[in-house]
C-alpha cells in the first residue's frame, strides 16, 4: 500500500521523492534485526563509502562462505545472513548515488548495484532458512522468534508478502512481545497495510511497555519515522492531485477552442459552396459536431 502511494506521487516531484526513498531504504526494514550480528557491527564504519563497504563485505564473504548453503552450521549461517543483508544495504545506497550521479558512466553502474542488492537478499534468505534448520534444540522461543523475524526482514526486502507474513506468523506465535518481532511486524504492516494499521499496532504495544526501556525508545522512534513518511506521501499525493486538476482544466480549454475553430471552418465552407439542400446541410453540420 505504501509503495503504491509513493508511485502515484512520483511524476512531478522527483527530488522530494528521492529523499523519501532514501529515508525508506535506511530506516524501514530491520530496525533491530539487520545489525544484531557482532561481526557485522565490528566491520562497518560510517567513514566508509558505499563502494568501500561493498568491497569489505565481498572480501569477508569470499573468505568465509562455504561451497553450499547446506554446509553451514547454525552460527555460520546466521552470521553470513547478517553480512548479506548488510551488503544489500550498501548496494542500495550505492544504487541511489549512481542513479543520480552527474556522469553517464556513474549512472550506468546503478543497474549493476540493483542486481547485486537483489542477489544479496536472496542469499540472506537462504542463510536465515539454514540457521533455522540448524538452530540448537536448546534455543528458547524468544531466540527462535527473533530468527523468524530476521528472516521476515530479508523477505520484506524482496517484497515477498506471502513469505514475509508466514515468517512473522511463526515469530508472533512464539514471542509476540519480542522487540525485533514487533519492529519487523510494524514494517510489514506499514509496507502492505498502511499507516493507520501500523499506528494502531505500535501505539498499543508502546502503551504496554516500560517507557524508560531502550526498546520503548527505539519503537517510539520507529513510529515517529512512519508518521514522517506518512506526512511526506500525503503531501506528495495532494500536490500531484492539484497539479492534475490544473492540467485537466487546461486541456479542457484547449478542446473547447479547437471545437469552436472547427465549427467556424465548417460554416465558412458551407457558405463558400452555397449548399442549399437542407438535408445535405444537416449532414454537414452533424459531421462537424461529431468531429
Amino acid at each position: 500500500m505504501f509503495m503504491q502511494r509513493i508511485r502515484r506521487a512520483t511524476k512531478k516531484h522527483r527530488k522530494v521523492l528521492t529523499i523519501v526513498v532514501i529515508l525508506l531504504m535506511v530506516g524501514l526494514v530491520g530496525s533491530f534485526a539487520v545489525w544484531n550480528s557482532e561481526n557485522v557491527q565490528g566491520n562497518t564504519s560510517q567513514d566508509l563509502t558505499y563502494a568501500e563497504q561493498i568491497e569489505l563485505y565481498e572480501s569477508y564473504l569470499a573468505e568465509n562462505e562455504p561451497a553450499t548453503v547446506e554446509e553451514a552450521d547454525y552460527a555460520t549461517a546466521y552470521s553470513l545472513a547478517g553480512y548479506y543483508l548488510a551488503l544489500r544495504t550498501a548496494c542500495a545506497g550505492a544504487y541511489q548515488e549512481a542513479l543520480y550521479a552527474e556522469t553517464e558512466e556513474e549512472q550506468a553502474e546503478a543497474e549493476a548495484y540493483a542486481t547485486q542488492a537483489e542477489s544479496a537478499v536472496e542469499k540472506a534468505i537462504a542463510y536465515y532458512g539454514q540457521a533455522l534448520a540448524q538452530a540448537p534444540d536448546t534455543m528458547n522461543d524468544e531466540g527462535r522468534a527473533q530468527l523468524y523475524a530476521e528472516l521476515a526482514s530479508a523477505q520484506l526486502y524482496a517484497a515477498d508478502q506471502e513469505a514475509t507474513k508466514a515468517s512473522l506468523d511463526q515469530a508472533l506465535a512464539l514471542a509476540p512481545d519480542n522487540a525485533t518481532v514487533i519492529s519487523t511486524y510494524a514494517n510489514y504492516l506499514y509496507g502492505f497495510e498502511g499507516f493507520d494499521a501500523v499506528n494502531t499496532y505500535l501505539t498499543e504495544k508502546l502503551d504496554a511497555m516500560d517507557a524508560e526501556s531502550e526498546e520503548y525508545a527505539a519503537l517510539s522512534q520507529q513510529l515517529a519515522y512512519y508518521q514522517l513518511m506518512d506526512s511526506y506521501t500525503r503531501a506528495l499525493e495532494d500536490s500531484t492531485t492539484e497539479s492534475g486538476t490544473e492540467e485537466a482544466g487546461t486541456e479542457g480549454d484547449a478542446v473547447d477552442e479547437d471545437s469552436v475553430s472547427e465549427d467556424a471552418a465548417t460554416e465558412e465552407e458551407t457558405d463558400a459552396t452555397a449548399i442549399t439542400d437542407n438535408a445535405e446541410t444537416s449532414a454537414v453540420e452533424d459531421e462537424a459536431e461529431g468531429e
